[in-house]
């Protein structure tokens, strides 16, 4: 059986919507630029609020990013710009949130670049019990037997719904996700009495004793809005020398 795993790409493109929605308007203001050594503003015209903002510092080896989504701090290159250029004719497709967080040297102190998501894992528990069933109780071509199967199936699926997908260790946020996957793996399951069922050996399943293997996890939702802002940050940077966008200067 395959193990479930989160759906990155849908993160990462939601992100970029919300991102774009919050930063509509935003200017740059380069506040210093002197090889390496730059400090880069980003604001809407005019403040109002609820209005975003962010900065990003480069120094030789590091990259900041400040602002209303937290800070954080990455060193990988000497210039921090070559290594988060991402190709802006593809947007939201260039930045690679997984790889740039083992590049993370400072984290912001109210979130990380992955966080425990209760969704992720009941999806996964989902795609579990789905390849568990067809594997346990298997649909054959005798008329008879397939009732049955179609019937253990059914019965398993609800107990799963009511007991597992609806306990209160799924349906609500725990920590790190520890005590819910403890739940699913000593989760047992008992099969209805059928006793001309030939299928299944043993009444008592535990489906999910392998839960510490499934994906629980989301990448952070401030993590991956940094992420797109660092890649368009320096994307507004690069136009800008280009002369290709209006900016405004002030005293280093």
């Amino acid at each position: 059986m395959t193990k479930p795993t989160p759906d990155w790409r849908k993160q990462i493109t939601d992100a970029l919507n919300r991102f774009t929605k919050d930063t509509e308007g935003f200017t740059l203001t380069i506040a210093h630029d002197d090889g390496l050594y730059r400090h880069m503003l980003f604001r809407a015209p005019e403040y109002t609020f609820g209005s975003y903002w962010f900065d990003l510092h480069t120094a030789p080896g590091t990259l900041t990013f400040r602002g209303d989504m937290g800070t954080w701090v990455f060193s990988r290159t000497e210039d921090m710009f070559s290594f988060f250029r991402v190709h802006q004719d593809r947007p939201g497709y260039g930045i690679n949130p997984s790889y740039w967080a083992e590049k993370v040297i400072a984290r912001d102190r109210h979130g990380d670049t992955d966080e425990y998501d209760r969704h992720v894992l009941a999806r996964a528990v989902h795609e579990r019990a789905v390849q568990y069933a067809e594997w346990k109780w298997p649909i054959g071509d005798d008329g008879e037997d397939r009732d049955l199967a179609l019937a253990a199936r059914a019965a398993f699926y609800r107990a799963v719904v009511r007991e597992v997908l609806q306990s209160d260790e799924l349906s609500y946020d725990h920590g790190n996700g520890d005590e819910a996957v403890s739940f699913l793996m000593e989760w047992t399951y008992e099969e209805p009495d059928r006793p001309r069922f030939v299928y299944s050996k043993w009444k008592l399943h535990r489906p999910f004793d392998e839960a510490y293997e499934f994906g629980r996890t989301s990448l952070g939702s401030h993590y991956l809005w940094a992420c797109h802002a660092i890649a368009w940050g320096i994307d507004q940077y690069d136009r800008a020398v280009a002369g290709d966008t209006d900016t405004s200067s002030v005293p280093a």
